[in-house]
Order: structure tokens, then sequence, then C-alpha cells
């Protein structure tokens, strides 16, 4: 999605390129159609969604990142499986979620509860395929992303504040 040098910038945290420091090797990459069905372990799971085609069935591609401490970098598009709720009121068995990172800021762009994982990557697949395409116009039009600067996934998105993210009453 976005090409970017091994050179630092200065006052980044992890020197390097998207695929320096923290990064899956390509041969990691998986279909994410085949994440189906099977859970994400009890800490839930990030991937980093590397290719995705909007259409149903299309390709979809994504890398594991690290559960000990997942990094990402601005214009990446990240993905959250987890068991329970999530921020959604209710009690869905599971949940998703889609990050858009923008300049060392983790977005939640969308979020799904789910009775299984059967059928997930259909669901998140349109939000996750349309979000790339804005980060990537946004670095097309000269916006800097910062894709150099590592976020810590762990902390950032625990540290968002469920209030702000929950719709006070249903749309109509």
């Amino acid at each position: 999605m976005t090409a970017a040098t091994d050179d630092a910038r200065p006052g980044q945290t992890v020197p390097g390129g998207r695929d320096g420091t923290g990064r899956a090797e390509p041969a990691d990459e998986v279909d994410v159609a085949a994440l189906a069905g099977s859970g994400p372990p009890p800490e839930g799971m990030w991937l980093w969604a590397t290719e995705v085609d909007g259409e149903p069935g299309g390709v979809f591609t994504a890398r594991h990142l690290p559960a000990s401490a997942p990094r990402a970098y601005g214009g990446d598009v990240v993905l959250r499986l987890g068991p329970g709720p999530g921020r959604l009121p209710g009690r869905p068995a599971a949940h998703a979620q889609a990050y858009a990172v923008l300049a060392g800021t983790v977005v939640l762009v969308a979020e799904w509860g789910l009775d299984s994982f059967g059928d997930w990557p259909e669901i998140v697949r349109v939000t996750a395929a349309f979000t790339m395409g804005v980060l990537t116009d946004l670095e097309a039009r000269g916006a800097d992303l910062r894709p150099h600067e590592a976020v810590d996934l762990g902390t950032a998105a625990v540290g968002l504040p469920a209030a702000v993210w929950a719709a006070p009453a249903p749309m109509p």
C-alpha cells in the first residue's frame, strides 16, 4: 500500500520502515478467508491487512502481528479479533474491529459483534478495502501519515475511551 524507506525521521520511536522492527515476514502472509471459522486466542489477535479486494470472495490477505507487542505504522489498516463484546453493548460471543493508523494515532473505523467466527472476513472486507483506499488517497494527496512511526496497538487500542465510540442511541 505505502512505499517506505528504511530512513528514520527525527523524533520517531522506531527506526526502520514498515517491514522493519516488529513486522512479520512476507511468508507469514495469510489468506484471511482461511481464518474464518477459527476463533482467536483468548487474548485476541491482530492482523495487518496487506491487500483487500472489496468484492465478495476476492483477494483478502493479512499478516499476523505479534501478540506480545503488536505494532502498526502510519498508513496501515489493522484488524482485531477478540472474544466477548468488545466496545459494543450486549453480549455477542466475539467481536471484530477495523482500525486505521494515521500519524501516530490509532482510529477505530468500525466494530462488529459476532455470534461466531464463521463469516467475519466477509463482514469486515468492505470496510477494510474502503479504509485502505482512503489512506492511499490521503498519501497520494501529500498527507504525511508517518509511515516510519510505530504505534503500540495494545496500548493505543486499550486506551480508547469506550464512551467516545459508543452511539448514544440506535440510528433510525
